[in-house]
């Protein structure tokens, strides 16, 4: 995780500045589940955190003007001990949001393009 958060200026930049963090959801206490988004200068992170063992084969992220959206770091993968519960490039995208394989007990990241609105 150091090297990924290192490199991404969105997760290490301007740590002390409320411009570079939004909440998508902290309100899911029945899953244990909260999502944010991490802003830098040119690039936009997703954050999901699921902090039960329970895994959803089909787990809602409310995010609105999604074009696409890609997973690009996974703490349920082999490497850190994990799973293996992994989200491929076909995620299920609407206007509304986009729907997510989510892992036990993981850190999810996810690289996002919105559209122009």
């Amino acid at each position: 995780l150091n090297p990924f958060y290192l490199f991404n200026e969105a997760l290490s930049g301007e740590d002390f500045d409320w411009s570079g963090f939004e909440w998508i959801d902290f309100t899911d206490a029945e899953h244990s589940v909260v999502s944010y988004m991490r802003k830098g200068s040119t690039k936009v992170l997703v954050c999901v955190h699921n902090f039960t063992p329970e895994y959803h084969s089909e787990y809602w992220i409310n995010l609105k003007n999604l074009k696409k959206i890609r997973e690009v770091f996974n703490t349920d993968r082999i490497n850190y001990g994990g799973s293996n519960k992994l989200n491929n490039e076909d995620l299920r995208i609407t206007p509304d949001g986009f729907s997510i394989a989510l892992a036990p007990l993981a850190t999810m990241i996810f690289e996002p393009v919105f559209t122009c609105s």
